[in-house]
């Protein structure tokens, strides 16, 4: 990640169009990727690409996914190609963490999945920014369950 990224946020946006679209930002250190509307899920996969070929992408990165304002249906085949964009979980230093910003227990669901298909990786889901950031940002998060956690 470039050493600015803490401070400056970067912002790579691919839209559906009026139905809805994904953003993926570098903010304070951490990936965040925000789902609003009924983005299709090309539209997640050019995200990753950009940010990949921007070298931002990083195996044990820090990462927030805001699902509150997502309506639509999520694509696996688009979470199977980002699964093959990297080594995910593979880089030096602790796991890499990922929360998960719901409005229902459904997401639950989802990230239980993905657990399952990111198995390195931490996964958590809240109902708070807050909450989840300060559990991104602990030195010493509690590991992930078979079952996603909730906050």
């Amino acid at each position: 990640m470039p050493a600015d990224s803490s401070s400056a946020e970067i912002r790579l946006t691919a839209s559906g169009g009026p139905a809805g679209r994904f953003t993926l930002s570098l903010r304070q250190g951490l990936l965040w990727i925000t789902a609003e509307g009924e983005p299709s899920g090309q539209d997640l996969v050019n995200c990753f690409h950009r940010a990949q070929d921007a070298g931002w992408l990083e195996p044990n990165m820090l990462t927030l996914v805001d699902m509150t304002r997502f309506t639509g249906v999520v694509e696996w085949s688009a979470i199977h190609a980002i699964k093959q964009m990297a080594p995910w979980g593979t880089g030096p230093g602790a796991a890499p963490r990922t929360a998960y910003l719901a409005r229902d227990n459904f997401t639950g669901m989802i990230v239980k999945i993905l657990s399952f298909l990111f198995p390195r990786t931490r996964h958590r889901m809240f109902f708070n920014e807050t909450e989840a950031l300060a559990w991104l940002r602990a030195p010493d998060a509690p590991p992930a369950t078979s079952t996603p956690e909730l906050a």
